[in-house]
């Protein structure tokens, strides 16, 4: 039981340093970095990004 909630935590986090990545380089700040963000790891985790919106 362990090991998924290691996995879990772990593709969680990937998904929350890539979209820190995009927001960087979108030079967001403030409430609309954090809205970015949200967005993106909704996205990341369940998969509803098309492809070329991956940037």
């Amino acid at each position: 039981m362990g090991s998924g909630a290691a996995f879990a935590a772990a593709e969680k986090s990937a998904a929350s340093v890539e979209c820190s990545k995009q927001a960087d380089a979108k030079g967001l700040h403030g409430k609309e970095r954090k809205k970015f963000r949200e967005q993106c790891k909704h996205e990341m985790m369940h998969g509803t990004m098309k492809p070329e919106e991956k940037k």
